[in-house]
């Protein structure tokens, strides 16, 4: 199986770390992060040729939705980091706690655009690039 060395080393990671909740919140501000840069990246494509093209896959109405699911995301994502710079074993529980709650809506609106963003591959259109500057 596939996901099975990944697991092991999470737990094996997970082991080792002398501050469970410590490590646990870590991770989540990890994966939080990981997908602020995916939103950000079709807020605003700059000039990286696979953001814009999947911003291209983005109905009016879909691209609409993001800077709220946006908003959501970074305000997890500063929880994160207000943890991190204040170390408290019970703040990190709560927010934990916190976190799932929140990150379930999140995770289905997440989808939806990771839908589009996937989808806008097998589009037959052509990525239109200009060439003209190569640093």
């Amino acid at each position: 199986d596939k996901e099975e060395p990944r697991s092991k080393t999470f737990i094996s990671d997970f082991e080792d770390a002398k501050n469970h909740l410590r490590f646990i919140v870590k991770r989540v501000g990890e994966r939080i992060e990981f997908f602020a840069d995916i939103l950000g990246s079709v807020l605003q494509p700059d000039s990286n040729p696979g953001s814009m093209y999947e911003a291209e896959g983005f109905s009016d109405t879909d691209r609409d939705k993001v800077p709220e699911l946006y908003k959501k995301v970074m305000h997890l994502h500063r929880e994160y980091l207000e943890q991190e710079l204040n170390y408290d074993e019970n703040a990190y529980a709560t927010f934990i706690i916190q976190f799932f709650k929140e990150w379930t809506d999140v995770k289905k609106d997440l989808g939806k655009v990771l839908a589009i963003m996937k989808k806008s591959w097998q589009r037959e259109n052509k990525l239109k690039l200009d060439l003209g500057y190569y640093g």
